[in-house]
């Protein structure tokens, strides 16, 4: 899923059998999950993933990566 600007919630059920994880991409990087609950808010500025349930993997366009769990929040820019 691409999202360029907006907000986006989501609740993805847990990935098995091998299955590739979901992904969001946005102009400032992507976010990679398992199986979680979710909010990206995207600006010219920035992404903003609010983790409320799970893990997100969060990696900018330049390939530095970090891993947010639930009540954490990850901002790229």
């Amino acid at each position: 899923l691409t999202l360029s600007r907006g907000r986006a919630e989501t609740a993805v059920a847990p990935r098995t059998n091998g299955a590739p994880p979901f992904t969001i991409t946005t102009p400032h990087g992507d976010a990679r999950v398992l199986g979680t609950t979710f909010s990206l808010t995207v600006d010219a500025d920035q992404t903003v993933v609010l983790v409320s349930h799970g893990r997100v993997q969060v990696e900018r366009a330049d390939g530095a990566s970090v891993a947010a769990t639930a009540g954490q929040r990850a901002v790229l820019r």
